[in-house]
């Protein structure tokens, strides 16, 4: 279910179930832009991550992060993020 930017998306009980796509100004629910998992019966159970709301919504979230992440080196070689 897709609503316009000017309206608060309703469907869902709280607007954390919604991502806001700027470029086509709508609100999308977390739960719509989660993959289809795909079995790799060739891979190793602890390498196996299935999506999932949260994992789509913290990855989101990290990517986020690091674009606005700014890293400085120091004289000392330590990196300091902001």
């Amino acid at each position: 279910m897709h609503e316009f930017s000017g309206e608060m998306p309703t469907a869902l009980p709280q607007l954390y179930e919604y991502f806001f796509d700027g470029e086509k100004k709508e609100w999308i629910p977390w739960a719509n832009l989660v993959p289809k998992y795909v079995h790799d019966p060739q891979r190793k159970f602890n390498d196996i991550l299935v999506p999932t709301v949260d994992t789509v919504r913290t990855t989101w979230l990290l990517k986020l992060q690091v674009r606005k992440s700014f890293f400085f080196f120091t004289s000392s070689n330590i990196i300091s993020i902001i």
